[in-house]
């Protein structure tokens, strides 16, 4: 440092000093007044409320949106950074360039044919969401055209795949939803492409030591005082508490008409969740503490083969009977004159009949496309076992599928497609 530079520190220093004596009205006491060796305390941003449910979305998601201290804080801080920026003759340094999210479809770089989307359902729940990720894996890899999963309840599915928003449901579950099936299937606007799996049953459970202590098998014995009392709902300990499906789904409305033919709806209160998450912990907490619970489910699922369930007998189904159950379904202030089980019939796929033009070669794919029940109940096992997500991590829950049952998925498609899903694989 040169002699001028050592007198311009001297005199600053010299300055500052004065200063700080100035204004403190006479000597710095070192003695009494110690110049604190802490760093500086920064107000720390706040921090978001820790999330207590993550199981699954609910029916309808929302951006989130941040809570109003923290965009006024965040608002703040972004105005005083531009400030500093401002006057500031340092060189600015850029923000980073997010890295592309990976695709299994590769980018169009020159006068390659750029395919359409392909649009399919999410109705939210274990098995849609696992085939869900096959069929993706699958269109994507083998015939290039990208594929978007939409959330939405069955109501607004029905409408958006009769006019074209969505192209494929994996799972109708059409005979739930018959009197709108019958009629888009008459006016040509949907089509069904053939089983996604073999039937699938629908079923009102208990823990199986809930059957054997109370000696429950039909659904009359769900009246006795001692079953009621030990399913007691929290909020209401004069009744029991009856875990039904989702609300939105046409199986909430189907099993509230089932409980007023039966009677049940006077021993019982319908708690009727708003997620899949909400609906699995009603039903496996209770297992897993070794207490009472009452619910609706269905297979295949992991829920289902995880716990030890009785199912409660009904009825046996009749088209006259389901008939008086529809009505019920659709009218709350009707009560059916008779209920019974529902029918174990074959889970569908249902397209948009646009997709024949759109892309011909995934429909020849889809009407092929057999999952399989025992594929399916496994590939949900393993992600239980394994903590996967299956609504989240669609392709590992593909990849052990397509990894898993070879045998079953070769057959859909010609053996340049099955290579290109061999080769998408490989990658992972």
């Amino acid at each position: 440092m040169n002699m001028l530079a050592r007198k311009m520190v001297f005199l600053g220093m010299a300055a500052f000093i004065g200063l700080v004596v100035g204004c403190s009205g006479g000597e710095i006491d070192t003695e009494t007044t110690p110049m604190s060796t802490e760093p500086l305390a920064l107000d720390p941003s706040p921090q978001p409320t820790p999330l207590t449910d993550l199981s699954e979305p609910t029916l309808e998601v929302p951006s989130p949106t941040p809570p109003a201290d923290i965009e006024a804080t965040v608002a703040a801080r972004v105005s005083a950074t531009q400030q500093a920026k401002s006057t500031s003759t340092s060189t600015p340094i850029p923000s980073p360039t997010p890295e592309p999210t990976a695709t299994l479809v590769p980018v169009p770089t020159g006068d390659e044919e750029v395919k359409p989307t392909i649009n399919f359902g999410d109705s939210l729940f274990e098995s849609l969401w696992i085939n869900n990720a096959i069929a993706e894996f699958v269109i994507e890899a083998a015939y290039g055209n990208p594929v978007e999963t939409i959330q939405m309840p069955t109501p607004i599915m029905q409408t958006s795949l009769a006019n074209g928003e969505i192209d494929v449901v994996m799972e109708l579950w059409h005979e739930s939803i018959i009197d709108w099936y019958d009629k888009e299937i008459a006016n040509g606007t949907i089509a069904n492409l053939g089983q996604t799996y073999e039937g699938s049953p629908q079923f009102f459970i208990v823990p199986t030591y809930t059957a054997e202590e109370f000696g429950i098998v039909t659904i009359e014995d769900m009246k006795k005082p001692e079953v009621v009392a030990a399913l007691a709902d929290p909020e209401d300990p004069a009744k029991g508490a009856f875990n039904n499906c989702i609300g939105g789904w046409q199986c909430a409305a189907i099993n509230r008409a089932k409980f007023q033919a039966y009677g049940l709806d006077e021993f019982y209160n319908i708690i009727t969740p708003g997620n899949t998450g909400a609906m699995d912990a009603g039903l496996s907490g209770p297992q897993i503490a070794n207490q009472h619970t009452f619910g609706y489910y269905w297979a295949p699922t992991s829920l289902f083969g995880l716990y030890d369930w009785t199912v409660i007998e009904e009825p046996v189904y009749t088209d006259t009977c389901w008939h008086e159950v529809i009505i019920g379904r659709d009218d709350a202030s009707y009560t059916p004159e008779e209920a019974c089980a529902y029918e174990t019939f074959p889970i569908d796929k249902g397209i948009n009949t646009g997709l024949n033009e759109k892309a011909p070669d995934v429909v020849a794919m889809l009407e092929k496309m057999n999952v399989g029940v025992g594929p399916t109940s496994k590939t949900a096992a393993w992600a239980l076992t394994n903590e996967v997500d299956v609504s989240v991590d669609k392709v590992a829950t593909a990849q052990y599928y397509l990894e898993n049952f070879k045998d079953i998925w070769t057959q859909w498609m010609d053996d340049d497609a099955v290579q290109d899903v061999k080769d998408a694989l490989a990658e992972l």
